[in-house]
């Protein structure tokens, strides 16, 4: 039997019904700020009308055209109270300390109460000079709209504390300090709301769209997040503070900043000497049961951070759960990329794109991991990282598990260098370098990836590298392109039926001895060493001596 014609039929009925039978709701009258005396010249101080105004109605507050100077609080405890004016051409010129515009219930410590169906449309919030308060604060707010707003010349231009199920869509916030950088200021700040008795409000479920976020890089952040709960940043330019464009950090004990989605958004360092110095950076608050995870990054560009030190993503916070990017272009970056140094991170990479980063920082990496739960780079792109001994991807530290997999190295100094201990799996899979030529693969239960490098000696002669194994798996570059290298290897200590393969990851490592300078591999096919060649061999108990070689 179909019942969707039934069904239909029946919702037909009532909405006839009730359309026919109840009046609709009368909506307030929207009320004009002028009709309670506010001027809009710019001079005259019209804070009373404008408040005389909001406290009349539960409905729209109109600005026309015009400069509404204050001198004092707007405060809005009403829900439905929504402020319109017409764009650009509708200023509130708040021109002391403190905040300007203040949504939020009368008692906002009280967890069971919000105000509901505000918002602000078609408005400007600005002042004469940077004021030390916010432009337009928010607090317990619910389904809050704000569209085509502007907010700038305050410490933070949008302070959003608590609220949830609100939209902001087609901004844009600005900071210009004149003295100097500060910390505490942030043109989007994001935090809980502490509850009466203890524990907080959380702030959950709110999108921020189609927005501009810039400032003379005096702002600490651009965006400063303290506690959050299924957020969606996207389509958005975001550029010109000092420290961080995005800091995420949690404040107080038992909040958590967990599901941020970011998407389509461009991560502006500016590539000035005073520019910005990261990108998004995840801090350690050093307090217990916090977390911040479930963060996703896609198809966004950080670039352009000139500072030496400038990282584009720092994950420094203990207590980091799962962070994804994809899609995501890295490029024209000072230092690391991305730096991860959370042993509980469990970070996923895949179809990402690192061309021309770490620059200028000995060391620098596209991707740096000194310390995760697990790490895993899937069909991403390193190019062009060649800044003297740096590396397209550097482990070190004790890590859990990772992989390198289907990526593509192009014109690095170094692609993978691993020194780190893992407890978990290592493996690369799939990978391919210059020429097409296929990085080798390797997996392992647990691997310890041990590297050294030899360096140039400035003329023909070559460079000695000295190894004594202290894992089943060493990877050898060597600098020195003129004279090539020398790999030695140490007998010390050594058992026999010690078994290490070596990967030379460049071409011109010439001979293999023993640290006495005999010529190990007597008797057989003498070995020169070119790029990504595997050799393995087996300490016998007086010599090493060969077990198979691959090469490319």
């Amino acid at each position: 039997m179909n019942r969707t014609i039934p069904i239909i039929i029946f919702c037909l009925l009532f909405t006839v019904s009730a359309s026919a039978g109840e009046p609709a709701p009368a909506w307030p009258a929207p009320v004009d700020v002028r009709a309670y005396g506010a001027v809009g010249n710019g001079v005259a101080d019209d804070t009373a009308a404008i408040q005389a105004a909001i406290d009349a109605t539960t409905g729209t507050v109109l600005f026309p055209k015009g400069t509404y100077r204050t001198t004092g609080t707007i405060t809005i405890s009403t829900s439905g109270v929504v402020l319109s004016g017409a764009g650009s051409r509708s200023i509130i010129k708040h021109v002391v300390d403190g905040d300007a515009v203040v949504f939020s219930p009368s008692d906002p410590a009280d967890p069971n109460i919000f105000i509901s169906g505000n918002g602000i449309i078609d408005l400007t919030i600005t002042s004469d000079v940077a004021r030390n308060g916010s432009a337009l604060k928010l607090v317990k707010v619910d389904g809050f709209t704000a569209r085509n707003f502007h907010a700038s010349y305050h410490k933070h231009g949008l302070y959003f504390k608590g609220g949830r199920a609100s939209r902001f869509t087609d901004f844009r916030l600005g900071y210009s300090g004149s003295t100097g950088p500060e910390a505490d200021a942030s043109m989007l700040k994001i935090e809980a709301q502490e509850k009466a008795g203890g524990g907080y409000t959380q702030p959950w479920t709110t999108i921020f769209s189609d927005f501009v976020i810039g400032g003379n890089f005096t702002a600490g952040a651009a965006i400063e997040i303290n506690a959050a709960d299924g957020f969606l940043f996207s389509n958005a330019y975001i550029g010109g503070s000092y420290e961080s464009l995005v800091k995420i950090k949690n404040t107080a004990k038992g909040v958590n900043t967990v599901a941020l989605f970011f998407d389509n958004i461009y991560f502006d360092g500016i590539a000035a000497a005073n520019g910005t110095i990261h990108g998004m950076s995840l801090e350690e608050d050093g307090l217990a049961l916090t977390t911040i995870g479930r963060i996703l990054i896609s198809n966004s560009f950080f670039g352009n951070f000139g500072k030496t030190n400038s990282k584009g993503i720092r994950i420094l916070e203990s207590e980091v759960t799962e962070i994804t990017i994809t899609g995501t272009h890295f490029a024209n970056i000072k230092d690391n990329a991305i730096e991860i140094r959370s042993a509980e991170a469990r970070v996923n990479l895949a179809g990402c794109i690192f061309r021309d980063v770490a620059t200028a920082s000995s060391g620098g990496s596209g991707v740096s991991v000194s310390a995760a739960a697990s790490i895993n780079i899937s069909a991403s792109t390193f190019a062009s990282i060649d800044f003297m001994n740096n590396s397209a991807i550097f482990f070190q530290g004790a890590i859990g598990q990772a992989s390198v997999s289907g990526c593509t190295f192009s014109n690095n100094t170094n692609d993978i260098s691993n020194s780190a201990t893992f407890t978990g799996e290592y493996k690369q899979t799939g990978n391919t370098t210059d020429n097409a030529t296929k990085i080798p693969d390797r997996t392992g239960a647990t691997s310890t990836i041990q590297t050294v490098a030899g360096t140039d000696t400035g003329d023909v002669s070559a460079s000695a590298i000295t190894l004594l194994p202290t894992s089943d798996y060493v990877q050898v570059t060597c600098h020195d392109t003129d004279g090539g290298c020398v790999l030695a290897l140490s007998e010390t200590g050594m058992a026999a039926g010690r078994v290490v393969e070596i990967e030379c990851m460049t071409a011109n490592i010439t001979t293999i001895r023993d640290a006495a300078g005999v010529q190990e591999l007597a008797g057989q096919k003498a070995f020169r060493c070119g790029a990504l060649d595997l050799i393995s061999l087996r300490y016998n108990g007086s010599r090493w001596v060969e077990r198979w070689r691959k090469q490319n």
